[in-house]
């Protein structure tokens, strides 16, 4: 039997994300005289941003074609905070776990687009490879007994900019060899603490089209992709981009029980630690013992612009950092450590955080000493900006003390995974 397939966002959203979706209805509706969706397929979107008329417009779209665009808490505002991201997690699970039907719940960050980014020849191209919805249908006839489906995404990577910056710069700022097509072919060509491959030469330009912003502050410190959005290819989308535990902004439910499982929010003095997805996850698997399937239908990032100034710019830039860092820390030392007693289990902590933060502290000396040498020319962004931000990380990385980390943290971690 068919479920009925739900997206659910809370988020910002544009006309052009969600109408992606219905191009592929109406591509199925044209060439193989599929039968309308007959409300099977539902948008829920809530802390939306979208006016009334955009909602309107929306709402007769989807109803053309036999499915429903519903809105929720219209008057409530969204905040690009790690706060901001937990509230959105906790209104989806519970409007999710108070609804009486059983559908098919497709659970994504509410900037995703339909679509995925290739390297065809010397260019990356936008393009609609497969119809997504229907593979999601398809999957439940096919692989019922998966619990969940963790997906990968396209385009800018899903991971804050602080996770990405050496390497921007150290593209930026070449003047000799690059790498060449091959770098399409490693899984995370941005990321600078991948344990997976990483690109011995740095990137060159991919052309235009591909970011309008002339300056390119915000895409080092919040955007985070210049050179190098992930891309999907045959080697890649047989794998996952990240491990399991990642989310990546894709989760595909089949069993809706998994909402019930709270997600945590931990916190290290002023700061909101960051993975609480990849520990709900996490949760759910070690304890819970569901099954998880890999999603190899990746969607396309394309993060938000803030147009904020440079103090919040910074501000933002830095406390997802040290939310990521720490959250990073812990989320890896208990995975490699389950079953642990809690005293092995914190030395684990112990020397993650330790490596982490020396690695990080080089990499930041490195992008300041490429900063002091740049030479302004065609590529524009704020130096004290961005020299600022890696100063803040810089100075936290020399001051905190990792005994207050592992005494705060461990203890909210065992008291979520035991209660």
């Amino acid at each position: 039997m068919t479920r009925d397939i739900w997206i659910v966002t809370s988020g910002p959203l544009t006309i052009a994300s969600v109408c992606s979706f219905l191009e592929e209805l109406e591509v199925a509706e044209g060439l193989f005289a599929i039968h309308k969706a007959n409300e099977r397929f539902q948008w829920h979107a809530m802390n939306h941003d979208l006016s009334n008329e955009q909602s309107e417009l929306l709402q007769q779209k989807f109803s053309k074609l036999g499915a429903k665009f519903i809105t929720l808490n219209d008057d409530s505002e969204f905040q690009n905070t790690t706060a901001g991201m937990y509230d959105a997690r906790k209104v989806v699970q519970e409007y999710v776990i108070s609804s009486d039907s059983n559908p098919i719940v497709c659970w994504l960050d509410s900037d995703l687009v339909n679509s995925v980014m290739v390297h065809d020849e010397n260019c990356l191209k936008k393009i609609q490879l497969w119809p997504w919805i229907h593979m999601v249908w398809f999957a439940w006839l096919c692989r019922p007994e998966i619990d969940v489906w963790v997906g990968d995404v396209t385009g800018d990577a899903p991971v804050p900019a602080s996770s990405t910056i050496h390497s921007n710069l150290k593209d930026l700022m070449n003047s000799g060899p690059t790498a060449g097509s091959e770098r399409w072919k490693l899984r995370d060509p941005a990321y600078d603490y991948s344990e997976i491959e990483n690109a011995n030469l740095p990137f060159p330009p991919i052309g235009k089209g591909l970011d309008d912003s002339n300056d390119l502050t915000e895409d080092l410190l919040w955007k985070g992709t210049v050179y190098r959005p992930l891309v999907a290819n045959e080697e890649i989308l047989q794998k996952p981009h990240r491990p399991w535990y990642v989310r990546g902004g894709v989760t595909i439910l089949f069993n809706l029980e998994l909402m019930k499982t709270k997600t945590p929010r931990f916190r290290f003095k002023d700061f909101q630690l960051r993975r609480g997805d990849s520990f709900w996850i996490v949760k759910n698997k070690l304890i819970f013992n569901i099954k998880i399937g890999h999603w190899k239908f990746p969607l396309l990032h394309n993060r938000v612009e803030l147009n904020c100034s440079s103090d919040e710019l910074i501000s933002l830039f830095y406390n997802r950092f040290v939310g990521d860092f720490l959250a990073a820390c812990c989320l890896k030392s208990y995975v490699d450590g389950h079953g642990w007693e809690r005293e092995s289990f914190r030395e684990h902590f112990r020397r993650k955080l330790e490596v982490r933060a020396n690695k990080v502290k080089s990499d930041i000396q490195g992008s300041i000493s490429l900063l002091q040498s740049f030479e302004t020319g065609s590529v524009k962004f704020s130096e004290l900006t961005v020299q600022n931000a890696l100063v803040l990380i810089h100075s936290f990385l020399n001051t905190f003390k990792i005994d207050d980390v592992l005494n705060c943290v461990s203890e909210q971690l065992f008291g979520y995974m035991e209660k």
